[in-house]
């Protein structure tokens, strides 16, 4: 009589004998830069850590939160989402000099950016908004190619920007350089935190002063009416490597960027009432 066979299978994905993928990348940290606004809380909590849980592997999944210092509301919404999972890292900013930022939240937020050292531990790190959306499994070869991030970009004038929101002049004012991608788009955004301190040093030479002065200054030109004069060209384009130019699958998108005829489909209001 012959044996019955038996089907095994492995009790693992990854083979004892073979070398977990995730080691062979950086580090890296996902940060989200917030506060204890309602909406937003709801949206990390529904769109972003649902899609988290079910695309990031689970023994990569470090996140930190940073909230304003100041704000009480804030210390007690850190507190809290620190005790759920996926248990995040929370590290308070303090408000320093707010005329730098005009007692703008969002200019701030864009400050906290340039100070990746203060919150991550990690050698990169990649900013998510709350509203952030990954939408297929996350693998170390989509946000990494070579030891170097992966980076989607749209090129041309961002048609979905308003009227009073032209990055592009910021770029050209902080680097000397017209605009040649915009990456609002996708997420995770990832950065090398010691580029950014050295980006930070770079401008306080080629400006002769402090960065928060220099931050402070490049929001003065922010006009809105010169988005083609400070972007480059297509013409630059063809200049360069068509290797770069190939489309890469996306691991995340940004929920509130589904667009129709250049308009926002869905509005935070939106995706807080039915996540």
């Amino acid at each position: 009589m012959r044996p019955k066979r038996v089907r095994a299978y492995p009790r693992s994905i990854t083979p004892s004998n073979e070398v977990d993928p995730w080691r062979e990348i950086p580090s890296l940290e996902l940060v989200i830069r917030t506060n204890s606004e309602e909406k937003f809380i709801r949206l990390y909590l529904t769109w972003f850590l649902k899609s988290l849980k079910l695309f990031w592997p689970e023994h990569r999944q470090n996140v930190t939160l940073v909230l304003d210092d100041e704000n009480k509301q804030d210390h007690d919404t850190g507190t809290r989402l620190s005790q759920k999972w996926p248990y995040p890292k929370v590290f308070y900013r303090k408000p320093g000099d707010t005329s730098i930022y005009t007692n703008d939240q969002r200019r701030r937020m864009f400050l906290s950016y340039f100070y990746p050292e203060e919150y991550a531990s990690a050698e990169y790190v990649g900013f998510v908004d709350t509203d952030t959306m990954f939408t297929t499994v996350v693998t170390p070869k989509m946000l990494f190619v070579n030891g170097k991030p992966t980076v989607q970009a749209r090129i041309g004038q961002p048609f979905y920007q308003q009227a009073l929101e032209c990055w592009s002049d910021v770029t050209e004012y902080f680097v000397g350089k017209k605009e040649a991608l915009q990456c609002m788009t996708y997420f995770p955004v990832i950065f090398k935190v010691q580029h950014v301190v050295e980006f930070r040093r770079v401008a306080e030479k080629r400006f002769g002063k402090p960065f928060l002065q220099i931050f402070k200054k490049s929001f003065l030109n922010w006009t809105g009416d010169r988005r083609r004069e400070s972007q480059q060209s297509l013409e630059y384009f063809r200049s360069i490597d068509a290797s770069l130019l190939i489309p890469k699958p996306r691991v995340a998108i940004h929920a509130r960027h589904y667009m129709e005829h250049g308009s926002y489909i869905t509005t935070y209001d939106d995706m807080t009432k039915n996540p």
